[in-house]
C-alpha cells in the first residue's frame, strides 16, 4: 500500500495485490491503472527514477516492474528472488536516483536504469530499505540486524532481538528513524548509527509515519500515538 500524488492535484492509493497492482483516486472514487501482474506484488515504491518525475515500482516474484504515471511498462528487471522491499536513493551521488532492492534471498542489488550498480550480500531476508540521502541508505533484515550503506560500503549495523516494522527518513535534523515491532522506537545519526532519541510505548507497532515534524506511531491494537520530534530535541 502507497499514497502519493501523480497529478498534482491529490492523493491516490496504490495497493498491491497476489494478481496486480491498483491506482485509486478515492476523491472520484474510481480507478486510474489496474494492470494484472501474475507473480503478485510484495512492495511498491513511487519515485523520481531515470527519464520519468515519477514511476510506480512493484516488487514481486523475482522481479520489479515500473510503471509511468498513465500504467505504462517503464521498468521491468529479473533479481532472481522474491523482492521484500525498494528504495529510491542516490547511491553514486551523480544527481539520479537508483533503485535498491531487498530480497528473501539476503541480497541487496543496487540498479542504474536498467544496470545493476552492486550486489550486497547479508545474513538474513531484506525486510526494510530507507534513502538517507548523501550517498547513504538504510537496510532492516528479518533476524533483527539494522544497518546502513554508504553507496557499497557499509558504514554501521546492530542486532536486536525484535526486528524493525518500519525505517523512515527524518529531514531536519537528519535522522533514520526505526520503529521496532516490540514497541521501541529509536533515532539514529545516519553516518554512524548513534542512537540521538529513543522512546517505547506499550503496544507492538504495525506502522510510523512522519508529517512534517511530527511521527505517527500506529499500534496492531489500533492505537495512535503522535510525537512531535523538534520538540524532543529541545528540551533534551
Amino acid at each position: 500500500l502507497e499514497v502519493t500524488t501523480l497529478d498534482k492535484t491529490h492523493d491516490v492509493i496504490i495497493v498491491g495485490t497476489v494478481s496486480g497492482v491498483l491506482v485509486y483516486d478515492v476523491y472520484n472514487n474510481t480507478a486510474l491503472i489496474q494492470r494484472e501482474l501474475i507473480d503478485g506484488i510484495n512492495c511498491i515504491k513511487v519515485g523520481k527514477f531515470n527519464t520519468y518525475d515519477k514511476i510506480i515500482f512493484c516488487g514481486g516474484n523475482c522481479a520489479v516492474w515500473g510503471l509511468d504515471i498513465e500504467g505504462k511498462d517503464a521498468f521491468w528487471t529479473v533479481t532472481g528472488d522474491n523482492v521484500l522491499s525498494l528504495c529510491l536513493s542516490d547511491v553514486d551521488n551523480d544527481g539520479n536516483n537508483e533503485l535498491v532492492v531487498g530480497s528473501e534471498s539476503f541480497d541487496i542489488r543496487i540498479f542504474k536504469n536498467d544496470l545493476q550498480l552492486y550486489e550486497l550480500t547479508e545474513t538474513d531476508s531484506v525486510t526494510g530499505l530507507c534513502d538517507l540521502g548523501n550517498g547513504i541508505f538504510a537496510y532492516a533484515l528479518i533476524n533483527g540486524t539494522l544497518g546502513a550503506y554508504n553507496g557499497n560500503t557499509r558504514l554501521w549495523r546492530i542486532k536486536s532481538k525484535s526486528h524493525a516494522v518500519a525505517l523512515i527518513q527524518f529531514l531536519d535534523p537528519t535522522l533514520l528513524v526505526c520503529a521496532w515491532v516490540h514497541g521501541k522506537i529509536d533515532m539514529r545519526d545516519p553516518a554512524t548509527g548513534e542512537v540521538k532519541l529513543k522512546e517505547v510505548i506499550n503496544d507492538q507497532i504495525a506502522a510510523a509515519f512522519i508529517d512534517g515534524e511530527q511521527l505517527a506511531i500506529v499500534s496492531t491494537e489500533g492505537n495512535g500515538i503522535s510525537f512531535l520530534i523538534l520538540w524532543y530535541f529541545k528540551i533534551r
